[in-house]
């Protein structure tokens, strides 16, 4: 993780996503509320948008031809700038360039036509990060992304989380949670619960400072003890 302290909390950078991440329902969510915010700008190719289509054909029993192709439609009216394919000269740039999996070169070259600062894929290892570096980019898993904003942005990737949980039909914030962490985001999902139960604390607080006023015999409550009844309610609501 080293490699990321140059990355500027204030500056928006352009991230070309692979498909392996708008493939995944909740990863790709929470990129795109994260763009939606302007916490960063989102790039794609049109060979991408093909890939996640044929993905969720072939492995989301879910999905029909048409469901698959609306979802592409409405990311791409979402997104009307993210679409960005390259040119042969974009190619050139890799004429002299072997990468692991040679299958993954457009997505290389659709990088430099974006002029991405971050490509974003679960495959890390098929972009070493010594070429990205010639080619003047990072390479980050989502995990490694979305917890990089949760720790410059966290009151930004909170309202992302929020809203990731609210459109998310009988969904809960552990369900959402648990489903980022199933999609290899678990750093991410213990900081966005770290910053909630932080939230929480501090809401309670506020609270017994409002009502200050009002003697208590048994004194007022530590953070320590508001923290141990924070954890034990949320114990309590999983458990139902």
């Amino acid at each position: 993780m080293s490699e990321l302290i140059n990355l500027s909390p204030n500056t928006q950078r352009i991230v070309f996503a692979d498909a392996n991440v708008l493939y995944s329902r909740v990863l790709r969510d929470y990129l795109l509320y994260a763009a939606i915010r302007q916490l960063i700008t989102v790039a794609w190719s049109k060979k991408v948008l093909d890939e996640v289509e044929r993905n969720l054909l072939a492995k989301n029993p879910s999905f029909t031809v048409e469901s698959a192709k609306l979802l592409i439609e409405k990311m791409t009216d979402a997104f009307p700038y993210a679409e960005i394919d390259p040119d042969p000269e974009h190619y050139e740039q890799l004429l002299q360039i072997n990468l692991p999996d040679e299958d993954d070169r457009h997505v290389l070259a659709a990088a430099i036509a974006a002029e991405a600062e971050i490509i974003c894929t679960s495959n890390t290892k098929d972009f070493p990060a010594s070429i990205a570096s010639e080619l003047g980019m990072k390479v980050m898993s989502p995990d490694e992304l979305l917890s990089w904003l949760t720790n410059k942005n966290s009151e930004s990737m909170l309202d992302v989380h929020n809203t990731v949980v609210t459109s998310y039909q009988g969904s809960s914030d552990v369900d959402t949670l648990e489903a980022l962490k199933r999609a290899g985001a678990t750093n991410t999902a213990d900081l966005l619960r770290e910053l909630n139960k932080k939230l929480s604390i501090n809401a309670i607080l506020q609270a017994q400072q409002e009502f200050s006023g009002v003697a208590h015999q048994s004194g007022n409550p530590s953070e320590e003890g508001i923290q141990t009844w924070v954890d034990d309610v949320r114990y309590k609501d999983e458990a139902k």
